[in-house]
């Protein structure tokens, strides 16, 4: 076990250019991984694409939601065209 501060490691995936969030003090997740946001027991929390209910803070919530919903909009000046 090596013991080393979450947010050294989140400093360190962002150097990597891994996209994540802080999700909770003591979780961090890839944001490809999540699928979505929802509330189980009036609290909310991420489901990940392995089936697992994640935890998020009211600390980062807030944020947590404007980037799952910022992640599926599209890229200004793209299209669907085919």
């Amino acid at each position: 076990m090596v013991r080393y501060p979450l947010t050294k490691a989140i400093a360190a995936l962002d150097e990597a250019g891994v996209s994540g969030l802080r999700i909770h003090r003591s979780y961090w997740v890839a944001i490809d991984a999540v699928e979505r946001l929802e509330r189980v027991n009036n609290k909310p929390v991420l489901r990940h694409r392995n089936g697992s209910q994640l935890p998020v803070s009211r600390t980062y919530f807030a944020s947590v939601k404007t980037c799952l919903a910022n992640r599926n909009k599209p890229e200004p000046g793209l299209t669907n065209q085919a």
